[in-house]
């Protein structure tokens, strides 16, 4: 599966010259300043960066412990990545259904060439696995099969981690491969084997948390 999304980084925060003074009216107005809107979109997109950052960073740190600790753990089952796939940082996701709690491993995609990649070539992947695809904007951006083999059901979340849609995947091995339109805004998505969100009791409205990997 791969996303047709493309990346774009997020705002800074303010421009240059710029202070969170100087987009506020008279704060004696009675009325809440016109630039109010503004100032509160930037100020997500700036915690949303902060987070994804953080997040990405101690997916790293993990990994490289992971790494130094590989002679004396035995490494846990893996999808095995087919030739011609970009390398993917390793993550833990939570998923809260309200009842119950899934967890699950991933292949985190946050670049162009991991996202348009995917999971393209698997010809299997184990139940608790999973790719969880990280946007640093919101989009709309459709998904496709191209040249994926097995079958997979996608949840897209919004800034919160709210998932907002959940769609079923059928593998297309040859063009022309249709487009998996969500019709919502996201944030990120996570796929995994078809039917496995029905089967751990996953819907709209239950939340995905990313974790870093414990040792």
């Amino acid at each position: 599966m791969t996303s047709t999304a493309a990346h774009s980084p997020f705002d800074a925060g303010f421009s240059p010259g710029e202070t969170p003074e100087s987009g506020l009216e008279d704060p004696n107005s009675p009325q809440f300043p016109p630039s109010m809107p503004v100032l509160v979109r930037r100020w997500q997109a700036s915690c949303m960066r902060r987070f994804l950052i953080l997040f990405l960073s101690a997916l790293i740190l993990v990994g490289c412990s992971d790494s130094s600790n590989g002679n004396n753990e035995e490494s846990e089952p893996q999808a095995t990545r087919p030739p011609g796939s970009p390398e993917f940082a390793r993550g833990r996701v939570l998923i809260d259904t309200g009842g119950n709690s899934v967890l699950i491993n991933v292949d985190v995609a946050e670049t162009d060439e991991q996202r348009a990649f995917g999971l393209m070539q698997r010809e299997s992947m184990p139940d608790d696995e999973g790719m969880l695809f990280v946007f640093f904007e919101e989009t709309t951006s459709a998904f496709t099969m191209r040249n994926t083999l097995i079958p997979l059901s996608i949840a897209f979340f919004d800034f919160d981690g709210e998932i907002v849609k959940i769609l079923d995947m059928e593998p297309c091995e040859a063009e022309p491969c249709p487009s998996y339109d969500p019709g919502v805004t996201y944030r990120g998505a996570l796929e995994v084997n078809q039917g496995a969100f029905d089967e751990w009791g996953v819907e709209i409205g239950d939340s995905v948390n990313p974790l870093p990997r414990s040792e």
